[in-house]
Formats: structure tokens, sequence, C-alpha cells
């Protein structure tokens, strides 16, 4: 199965191309906010180094969140509009999902990710040593971080400098962001078959500032 993967969620972008659990390509766009400029082209300079066209193609995979609200819209409408042209089945998955293989197998300790919400808050969610969720992504507050964490946890994510001093527990860390590559291991790993495809359904736990207009 050839998976067409792309993040967009946290500021950077990247796309990924595998042949089941084997890489084919990967692009990333490092620099932070140019999803809406790159992301189409780095998805055609994916393909091609892996010599392949979208007909090639069997799975449509996108991060759906949490992250930011316009990088998120950015990943899922480029999938939505490949998929409306090519009828592929698209499947979304978790940006803290894809952050938590950094900590598979490391220790055998259970993985917290936790990636930085702004504002003074977190995004966090817990898995076992395997990266199976154990519980729901939630939206904290960065004060009350002790509570979710205890000794012997493996802490992936981007947030280590801003909750280190906040944290009494023995804790590993390890730096890591959503990339593309990891939500197409995942999808290769919980499907041997093509899916039947998914609804892309932001992941925004926070709710966005834009209001609409009240009416009347």
């Amino acid at each position: 199965m050839k998976i067409l993967a792309v993040d967009s969620a946290i500021g950077t972008c990247s796309v990924a191309v595998f042949d089941g659990d084997v890489s084919l390509s990967l692009k990333e766009e490092m620099r932070v906010s140019k999803q809406a400029e790159s992301l189409v082209m780095l998805v055609e300079a994916a393909l091609d180094e892996a010599k392949l066209g979208y007909g090639d193609i069997d799975l449509l995979v996108s991060t759906v969140g949490p992250g930011s609200f316009t990088g998120l819209r950015i990943g899922m409408t480029v999938i939505k509009g490949i998929a409306l042209v090519t009828q592929l089945p698209t499947i979304g998955i978790s940006s803290l999902q894809t952050i938590a293989l950094a900590g598979q197998n490391t220790n055998g300790g259970e993985i917290v990710s936790i990636l930085n919400a702004m504002r003074s808050q977190l995004y966090i969610q817990r898995f076992d040593s395997s990266a199976c969720p154990l519980s729901d992504a939630e939206l904290i507050n960065m004060a009350d971080i002790e509570s979710y964490v205890k000794d012997g946890d493996i802490i992936v994510g981007n947030a280590e400098e801003i909750i280190t001093d906040k944290l009494s527990s023995e804790v590993r860390y390890v730096y890591t962001m959503p990339n593309a590559k990891e939500a197409a291991m995942w999808a290769a790993s919980l499907y041997s078959e093509i899916p039947e495809s998914q609804d892309l359904v932001p992941l925004y736990i926070r709710q966005p500032d834009a209001k609409l207009p009240k009416q009347g």
C-alpha cells in the first residue's frame, strides 16, 4: 500500500511517501508559517523523488491536530483536494500520536506527548510504551503540568524548556515535532489493507478566537 502523508500542524510542514512501512521520500519546510506557499510544491517534489504519480497512491493521510488552526486547515485542505480529484481514501492521524513514536520502547516507561499551545498552555496526551493512547488529548494550563506527569515518564514534544522547572518528577525528555513521516508510519502500522475513507475532522481542542458575527 502506497501512502502519501502531509503534516502542517505546528508551524512547519512536511510530506512523506511510503510503500507499506518503507519510506520512499520525505520533503520538509522548516521555516515557520510557510505551509500555504510550500505544501503543494512539497507534495509534487516528494512524489517526483519517489518516482510515483497520484495514480500510484493508495491512501492519503493528514495530521488533524491539535495544532495551529491555519496550519491544520492548510494540510487537510490539500489532502481533501487531492482526494476530490483522485477519489482516494483519506485518514487522519493525531499530531500527539505522531510524536509519541519518538519515545516508543525507549526504556519501557509511559510516553507523555506535549506540544506548546502558547498562552501558557499545553496540548498533552498519555501513551503506553508502544505509543498506543492511554488517555484523550487535552489542553491544560502549563502551571498544572506536575499533576499530569510521574516518575519514569518519557516526555516527547517541544515543551522541555518551558516545563522543566515546573516538574519534580524524574523524567526523560525527547525533543520532537509532528511530521508526515510519523503520520505515514502510523497509517502503515494501523492498516495492512486500504481502509475505508474517513472524514478529516480537525482536533482543535482550543476554540478559535475568531467569532462569527451575531445575526440580527
